[in-house]
């Protein structure tokens, strides 16, 4: 039975598949760069409501125009979608992997959830950890209780790793950028996290 609903779209089998389908790429090919969500604004898709039939410029007629024709809302964003993702993250920012899926709120409208991995990625998630290892570390050297069990040459040391960036317990700012691409001037990308102390 559980290999039958893994096809059944929303199933808990369903999504079960798909985060292990993630979890997988994951595992080969790294972590991602980014993570993204796409929704779309299908009452208000002039393109869209041209398509329906009946199509209206009137804001209730395109509410129930939609309603009654889910099915081509839903294939217009995934086209788009699809275009987008070819276009911007395939041609403009040199892809290693992606990944996404489609999720529809409780009205049915259509938005997807996904995961990139960009060739000139800087190691974000590797800064992550690293500055979750070195908030954790600061914490506990500020504990009295933790360092009570520790020689004072030990203690120095750690504040040293926290102190050299090897254990990033405060601010940090990374650089790179995209490559040349047809429609966008290159561009570098600043990316700050701030870390709070409390």
């Amino acid at each position: 039975m559980y290999s039958y609903t893994t096809n059944v779209t929303g199933s808990d089998a369903y999504w079960s598949k798909r985060r292990r389908e993630l979890e997988a790429i994951m595992q080969q090919k790294g972590l991602g760069t980014a993570f993204f969500t796409v929704s779309f604004a299908d009452n208000h898709s002039y393109d869209l409501h041209r398509l329906m039939p009946n199509g209206s410029a009137e804001p209730k007629l395109r509410y129930q125009s939609t309603n009654a024709n889910l099915h081509l809302a839903d294939w217009y964003f995934s086209e788009k979608l699809r275009l987008f993702m070819k276009h911007f993250f395939g041609g403009c920012l040199d892809l290693e992997w992606m990944w996404y899926r489609f999720e529809w709120q409780s009205r049915t409208a259509i938005h997807a959830h996904g995961v990139v991995k960009l060739k000139n990625d800087p190691g974000i998630a590797d800064l992550v950890i690293k500055v979750y290892a070195g908030r954790l570390m600061a914490q506990k050297l500020a504990d009295p209780q933790y360092t009570a069990n520790l020689s004072e040459q030990d203690v120095l040391e750690k504040r040293d790793l926290v102190g050299a960036g090897i254990l990033v317990a405060g601010n940090f700012q990374i650089e790179f950028s995209f490559p040349t691409c047809s429609r966008f001037e290159p561009r570098t990308i600043r990316m700050a996290a701030r870390v709070d102390d409390h």
